[in-house]
């Protein structure tokens, strides 16, 4: 025992001996080996324990910011002298046809619906338009009770209509061919190859323009090499507002702009123009590339359309948990049972699961993409002559505010159907602005902090981790030949 501790001893006094301690790169050791009475060495001694707690401190402070993984944002603007341009979705306001109610809320299909009819076939199209029909006569609501009348049948009429199957809805909504009047791209006129189907919960049939799929990969891509109205999409569209039914709220489109590899969400990013009137969509294109984990927005390199179909399995997952049923909204997936909107309990739960989900009480396991596009989209719109004409019409006519839906009026109006819309689609500037995170701190970063901290403090380098590895080294040796000799 009295063998080991003079092992010990001996080892203490080699580390502290004038030879490993006065040649040390940390000054306060070596000014320590240096001192000759007892108050400098408690000097030197205090500054050395000093510096080790600064150094210490420094150095927790900045790993635990390190360790936080910042970023840095690099905003850039390319001065390009083209770009790309993108895909633009069309979607009329109403999503079923006044002449189509009685059939859905008989759960008809379309072939059920107008079997007999001279156009009624086997083969027909799912989209063939009803020809030389008269719209059926539109109820007028009066003010009183009006709202709960409204949202009564408003439910009624949906429920009935999510019942349906999607080929069925599809053919219950406005006639394609009928949405889009005229086209042109860059003064070119388009054709019908140059849309696809699209079909929208909330809006019904949509049309997209410049819609790229995986099969299209040697597609040739649509590119503007000017700014202003005088370029890129010019549309003529029509609303047919003598199909609308009473419980669509508003008359109008939704436009939606997104990435041609994409598909739209026309509920989250677009914007409503409408009727009648003249519309310009100035563009600004803004891209983003973020960082994965470890660093904050955790992004996800998706493939397409996958951040969003993430958030729709999310939503329905939490939906069937607490509810027993999903959002009818939602595009629904296999073995999912709808809501019922007449069901209170449903439809409360349904607005409760909402809640949990934007308080944060339940999450959706699905991060930001870590590349995304962007389109900032600025809206003007101009009253044509038919739209000045109605508003007069509406100021003159008492009883056009004795109703609850104003749009009863347009039986007195000559060619109120014939309701066309203008819109135009340009880029305001070329310029493509990119927001791109980089970490705050790169390798050789991160050791120029430590190492500027400790030599700070201490005086140290890597030559002192040399010297100090060189002193445990003999160290070692001294104790293993020790060791032996005592054998």
């Amino acid at each position: 025992m009295e063998h080991k501790k003079s092992s010990l001893k001996e080892d203490a006094q080699y580390l502290m001996s004038c030879e490993a301690i006065g040649t040390s790169s940390v000054h306060s050791l070596s000014r320590l080996s240096q001192a000759k009475s007892c108050g400098n060495q408690v000097f030197w001694v205090v500054v050395f324990v000093v510096s080790v707690c600064g150094c210490v401190y420094q150095v927790n402070s900045f790993l635990q910011v390190y360790f936080q993984y910042p970023v840095l944002t690099d905003l850039e603007v390319h001065r390009g002298k083209a770009t790309e341009f993108p895909a633009v979705t069309v979607c009329n306001l109403n999503k079923i046809a006044a002449n189509n109610i009685e059939c859905v809320e008989k759960n008809l299909t379309w072939f059920q619906c107008h079997a007999g009819s001279p156009w009624h076939r086997a083969d027909a199209p799912w989209f063939l338009k009803i020809l030389g029909g008269t719209p059926p006569e539109r109820p007028i609501v009066p003010m009183t009770g009006a709202t709960s009348t409204y949202n009564a049948a408003a439910k009624n009429l949906l429920s009935s209509y999510f019942n349906l199957d999607v080929n069925t809805r599809r053919c219950y909504g406005h006639s394609l061919e009928d949405l889009i009047q005229r086209c042109s791209f860059n003064s070119v006129t388009c054709d019908s190859k140059d849309f696809a189907y699209f079909y929208s919960k909330q809006y019904g049939n949509c049309l997209t323009f410049n819609r790229q799929t995986e099969n299209d990969i040697n597609t040739k891509h649509r590119i503007v090499k000017r700014t202003g109205p005088q370029s890129g999409l010019e549309l003529a569209l029509e609303a047919e507002l003598s199909y609308y039914s009473p419980i669509t709220p508003s008359t109008g489109f939704r436009v939606i702009i997104h990435s041609p590899q994409e598909d739209p969400h026309p509920s989250r990013d677009g914007v409503n123009i409408p009727v009648g009137s003249e519309s310009y969509l100035s563009l600004v294109k803004t891209s983003f590339h973020r960082l994965p984990s470890p660093y904050r927005d955790v992004c996800k390199n998706y493939p397409p359309n996958g951040e969003l179909n993430c958030i729709n399995d999310c939503l329905q997952r939490v939906s069937m948990e607490l509810c027993g049923c999903v959002d009818p909204f939602l595009v629904t997936r296999p073995k999912t049972v709808p809501c019922n909107l007449i069901n209170e309990t449903q439809t409360a739960c349904m607005s409760r699961v909402l809640d949990l989900l934007s308080s944060k009480v339940t999450r959706c396991d699905c991060p930001l993409s870590c590349f995304s596009t962007e389109y900032d989209v600025l809206l003007q719109s101009m009253a044509t002559n038919w739209t000045r004409y109605l508003r007069h019409f509406s100021d003159d006519t008492a009883q056009f505010g004795r109703y609850y839906d104003p749009r009863v009026c347009w039986s007195y109006i000559p060619n109120a159907d014939r309701s066309e819309t203008k819109l135009k689609v340009y880029f305001r500037t070329l310029d493509h602005t990119t927001h791109a995170q980089k970490p705050m701190y790169s390798d050789s970063e991160f050791f120029s902090h430590l190492g500027g901290q400790m030599s700070l403090w201490l005086g140290l380098s890597f030559i002192s981790f040399y010297e100090f590895s060189e002193k445990l080294f003999i160290l070692m040796i001294r104790r293993a030949l020790r060791r032996r000799f005592s054998e």
